[in-house]
């Protein structure tokens, strides 16, 4: 029987090179190859008590006065973290410094606490506008939507796009972020009496998924739930306490 000697080099360069690979984060020695330390790893702020819908925590049997004034186009809105130290940095190293190291990272914390795909027929990523894939060269959402679609056994569906270019959010008040969604994706294929679930690496206000959940009930979806890996959530208020979990 031939020995694949290229494949046995590769299993060993990657033990290699993950035993000596440092922290992401603090730079040490991150020891079992996940890209980040044990102490880091424990400095994670894990979404894991009571969510609204929207995805904010909230008390248990109790709702956050968004949810119940409106009539939101999402079933429920299911993060994996809040968006803070240090997710926030990993995040915006993938997104704007191409840094790959951190997608893997990221992959792998998110698949440690996936939602339940329940009858979701397919996952599909939030779209990027062309100019800025080509500026970015890939495009975050559908990357770790893709890495979901493989570990949830539900296909990866990216039927959404985008009518026109629009800046950066970032630096957009709520009002403004809602003002400026308006109209501005649409569902390229049929999705008649499916179940869905829409990907995105961080939601804020949730003005863009509730955009893309319209154009997807538009062309026919069942329903439409989101899955994200940060929440952001309001600096004061008494639904703001969370706690980061040390149980993962």
């Amino acid at each position: 029987m031939a020995v694949n000697w290229k494949n046995i080099s590769k299993v060993y360069q990657w033990s290699y090179f993950n035993h000596l690979c440092p922290c992401l984060l603090c730079g040490l020695d991150a020891g079992d190859g996940t890209g980040l330390c044990q102490a880091c790893r424990r400095d994670l702020p894990w979404l894991n008590g009571p969510l609204c819908r929207c995805g904010l925590p909230r008390r248990p049997g109790q709702a956050c006065p968004g949810c119940l004034c409106q009539q939101a186009p999402i079933a429920a809105v299911r993060p994996c973290f809040h968006y803070c130290f240090p997710i926030d940095r990993l995040l915006n190293r993938y997104k704007h410094d191409s840094d790959l190291a951190c997608e893997r990272v990221l992959g792998q914390l998110w698949r440690q606490q996936l939602p339940d795909p329940g009858g979701a027929g397919a996952l599909v990523p939030v779209p990027l506008h062309w100019r800025r894939h080509l500026q970015r060269g890939f495009n975050q959402a559908r990357q770790l939507a893709a890495a979901l679609a493989s570990a949830s056994g539900r296909p990866l569906w990216p039927v959404l796009g985008r009518r026109r270019w629009a800046p950066s959010q970032q630096r957009l008040g709520r009002q403004q972020r809602w003002r400026d969604t308006d109209e501005r994706f649409v569902c390229r294929q049929p999705v008649s009496g499916l179940h869905l679930v829409l990907v995105d690496d961080v939601v804020t206000t949730g003005a863009t998924v509730s955009a893309c959940a319209r154009a997807l009930h538009e062309a026919g979806a069942a329903s439409v739930e989101v899955w994200c890996l940060a929440r952001t959530l309001p600096h004061a208020g008494g639904l703001t306490q969370v706690k980061a979990s040390t149980s993962n």
